[in-house]
């Protein structure tokens, strides 16, 4: 049996409702099933029931196929995320980082600025995003029109910001990307 994850979303906890749409529109697009996903704050995602924590999420952050950085105000806060984030980046292995916040790039700061991030506030951003995920995961991709009308929900959730974070600085977090 394969317990190997294939898609690691990497994320805040008070982010989940964004992160839930997030998965759909992967699931959609990819027919992904959800044990190949880990999610730690989803139910169905979650970690296994007994398993070590802390082994275990360093286990599948390096071992998966592809790590998605879920960047908002409330993951940059995160120490938890910034030190995952922090840990695929030194890995070398394939990141990709996607930013989840009306601001869109000027929410980013220090080492981040230095990462090629999808922009969730703009449709062909998304799309990229999601071609990136199927060409790394070598996986083919469904049909576009099963599931725009996901897109165009997810990129109108991420403008208007109907999730309330909170506003941050990366700069209180810079120093865990410094070399």
């Amino acid at each position: 049996m394969d317990n190997s994850i294939d898609v690691f979303i990497s994320h805040s906890s008070d982010d989940v409702e964004l992160v839930k749409m997030l998965i759909d529109l992967i699931r959609k697009a990819f027919n992904i099933p959800s044990k190949k996903i880990r999610c730690t704050s989803i139910a169905g995602y979650r970690l296994p029931l007994g398993s070590n924590t802390s082994s275990t999420l360093r286990n599948e952050v390096n071992e998966s196929k592809v790590f998605i950085g879920v960047i908002t105000p409330n993951s940059i806060k995160s120490v938890f995320t910034m030190f995952e984030f922090g840990a695929r980046w030194g890995s070398r292995l394939a990141f990709l980082p996607i930013i989840c916040d009306k601001s869109g790039f000027d929410l980013l700061s220090g080492p981040l600025t230095d990462i090629n991030a999808a922009n969730a506030n703009e449709k062909d951003s998304i799309q990229e995003f999601l071609e990136n995920l199927g060409r790394l995961l070598d996986i083919p991709m469904e049909p576009l029109s099963s599931f725009s009308s996901d897109i165009d929900k997810f990129e109108k959730y991420i403008k208007n910001d109907i999730s309330q974070q909170k506003k941050c600085s990366v700069k209180d977090i810079s120093g865990i990307f410094a070399h």
